[in-house]
């Protein structure tokens, strides 16, 4: 069941995507990152917005997307949960409304399903309704199980 009837929906590579409206802040212009050594896996580097440091995070590796460079064009989805600020660098985005009868649960789905939700059928295919609590084990692993827990 969805939370919100309100999703950011984003894309990666033609691919689409959507999250809770209620763990983003904002969605902001790609800006340059800057690498973090040793940092988990998924974590691509930092940002800073505003004076407030964002880690960026793999979400193209997460999501089982090709991975590429970031553009001057993508977009960055702020977003807080589990006490952490962290950026998803997608393609595009766009706030949707969710109608819960059109959700098909993540146990009907084949793969990764701790990283979704579940997918949501529209007319022209399938969102992919990602868990920000998924994206985020998947991140950083045991470190963040606690919290999450």
């Amino acid at each position: 069941m969805v939370p919100q009837n309100q999703l950011i929906a984003f894309t990666l590579d033609e691919r689409r995507f959507a999250i809770s409206l209620d763990s983003v802040l904002r969605v902001i212009p790609a800006l340059e990152v800057t690498f973090l050594p040793q940092a988990p896996r998924y974590v691509v580097g930092a940002i800073n917005v505003e004076g407030r440091i964002f880690q960026v995070l793999n979400v193209r590796k997460m999501c089982g997307v090709p991975e590429r460079d970031i553009e001057a064009d993508d977009q960055f989805i702020l977003i807080h949960a589990s006490g952490r600020f962290c950026a998803l660098p997608v393609d595009g985005t766009a706030v949707i409304e969710c109608d819960p009868s059109t959700l098909a649960p993540a146990d009907t789905l084949h793969g990764q399903t701790a990283l979704l939700r579940g997918a949501l059928r529209c007319p022209d295919g399938l969102i992919l309704l990602c868990q920000v609590d998924g994206l985020l084990k998947a991140a950083y692993g045991r470190e963040i199980a606690g919290v999450l827990a």
